[in-house]
């Protein structure tokens, strides 16, 4: 069966996208601005040699030379742009550190990003990225929580360039950006918005509406926009970065690498899996195209392929039936082309793909065998025990050779795979503080994964959440203990689950009652 979705919206009403005037051309590089405050400083030096009388040294000073040469070019870091660190993505277990991590010989891989530019040389960090010594430092006292400093001296160093430039400096920038940074550790949104929102004009009216150097600050006001709760607004940001880069670069080229993870990680975010998968595919497509299909660095691509397919079967949130048919995808106009859903094989190929890479570059014993366990969670979630067990003990048998690894340990418990976590209780209309409520319950899990004999061992507040908390336990999946590698039962076992409630709210509603066939799993 396949659909058609719809892309982010290919046109933008480019706000303030005014050409800048021919006076104002000379600013267009930053070099040649250099220049120019370098001759002042030249001019005014030996004015400012006057001793405190007023009376003029016997010496002249000694000019300043403007090297003739330009700076070398500026570069770009290696990394992806920050993720946002809101997780409203499927929720994981809480459990002890990885013993996978500590198995690990080598550093997982990570991809890396390319030196981004638009047609006209200037990369998408050159403006954030400019070393000013005041500006490091600014922004070194900004990551270290003190704010009140930068703040200040931030705000009259705008003024400053202002009074003595004008209002269209693009030296404004990067100080509007820092501000706008400190804005939002303050709660001040607002007010972050309008310094984001005046730094994305300079940008634009200095270096063009397709400027690259706005992408990261449209990132920036795109992150606000989600604290506030407009998702719709935050889409839009998101939507609008990588409109840019796509007028900037060739469809194929690996500049828009970034673009297309960001912008596939906030639709997997937001719930909107289909167009993440088709992004996550043209990710695939432009490393295949680029000889990379197999690198590495092409693992988060086929992982994010593999992940779409899976989260469409297997939501992160608990659904009831009722409202399943009202999340179905419709076919829509078509511009990000025919996708297949309920494709398992697709999901499978990307799980089978990140092993052969694993395997073709020797990676570390514990990053393949953690590859095969996802191929193998892969087919139990799909009831597909006869390809799920071998796989399971092969991972088994590969951390068996591990030094220091705690095999038995690690695998002698269930491990949740799939939790459709239970929405929390409604806030009432007036908000008021917030306590935190548990659900514990323990119950016996199968060689397959399945949860059974459900019983309710602690509710606080008591009967708030537990028939919810006990519906999305039946739903789960667990990979199952495994005892020299071979999944077994495991009865007894606990799982508790904390949300937020609001203790003044009205009284609890207790129409949801279970039935006596629902007692036990």
């Amino acid at each position: 069966m396949s659909i058609r979705t719809v892309s982010p919206s290919r046109h933008h009403r480019l706000a303030g996208g005014a050409k800048s005037s021919d006076r104002f051309r000379w600013t267009h590089s930053p070099f040649g601005l250099c220049r120019a405050t370098l001759l002042g400083v030249a001019l005014i030096l030996p004015v400012a040699g006057l001793t405190a009388e007023g009376a003029t040294p016997d010496s002249e000073p000694e000019p300043i030379t403007v090297p003739d040469s330009e700076p070398g070019p500026i570069t770009v870091p290696d990394s992806e742009p920050a993720p946002i660190t809101a997780q409203d993505s499927e929720p994981a277990p809480v459990t002890a550190r990885d013993p996978f991590a500590d198995a690990a010989n080598a550093p997982a891989p990570s991809l890396s990003l390319p030196n981004r530019r638009d047609e006209s040389g200037t990369s998408i960090e050159d403006i954030l990225a400019e070393q000013n010594p005041d500006l490091e430092q600014i922004q070194a006292q900004i990551e270290a929580g003190e704010l009140e400093i930068p703040k200040y001296w931030l705000e009259n160093r705008i003024r400053e360039i202002e009074h003595t430039s004008h209002r269209f400096d693009p030296g404004l920038v990067r100080p509007l950006t820092l501000l706008g940074d400190i804005q939002v550790a303050e709660g001040e949104y607002t007010e972050a918005l309008n310094s984001y929102g005046r730094a994305v004009h300079l940008e634009r009216v200095n270096d063009g509406l397709v400027s690259a150097g706005q992408i990261e600050i449209v990132y920036r006001e795109a992150e606000v926009y989600r604290t506030l709760g407009d998702l719709e607004a935050a889409n839009q940001r998101e939507e609008y970065a990588y409109h840019v880069l796509q007028r900037s670069h060739d469809p194929n080229s690996e500049d828009m690498l970034p673009g297309l993870f960001h912008l596939a990680r906030w639709y997997e975010r937001t719930h909107n899996i289909f167009a993440a998968r088709h992004l996550y595919e043209r990710a695939t497509d432009v490393l295949v195209a680029n000889g990379k299909g197999l690198e590495l660095e092409a693992i988060p691509a086929w992982q994010g392929v593999a992940r779409t397919y899976r989260l469409e079967r297997f939501p992160p949130v608990y659904i009831d039936s009722t409202d399943a048919a009202s999340m179905t995808p419709t076919t829509t106009t078509p511009t990000y082309g025919t996708i297949n859903i309920n494709n398992f094989p697709a999901g499978e190929r990307a799980l089978q793909t990140i092993i052969q890479i694993h395997r073709q570059h020797a990676s570390p014993t514990a990053e393949t065998a953690q590859a095969i366990l996802d191929l193998a969670d892969w087919h139990l979630l799909f009831e597909r025990t006869r390809e799920a067990y071998p796989l399971y003990q092969i991972a088994y048998e590969m951390m068996e050779t591990v030094d220091g690894f705690p095999v038995v340990e690690f695998f002698g418990e269930p491990r949740l795979i799939h939790f459709p976590a239970p929405s929390d209780p409604p806030p009432p209309d007036v908000p008021e503080r917030t306590a935190d409520g548990l659900v514990s319950v323990r119950f016996d899990v199968t060689d397959r994964g399945a949860p059974r004999h459900l019983e309710t061992i602690a509710s606080e507040p008591e009967g708030m959440m537990d028939f919810r908390v006990r519906k999305s336990i039946r739903a789960s999946r667990f990979r199952p203990a495994l005892v020299n590698g071979v999944p077994t039962e495991t009865t007894g076992y606990t799982y508790t689950h904390h949300f937020t409630y609001y203790p003044q709210a009205s009284l609890v509603e207790t129409t949801e009652v279970e039935t006596p066939g629902n007692s036990r799993g």
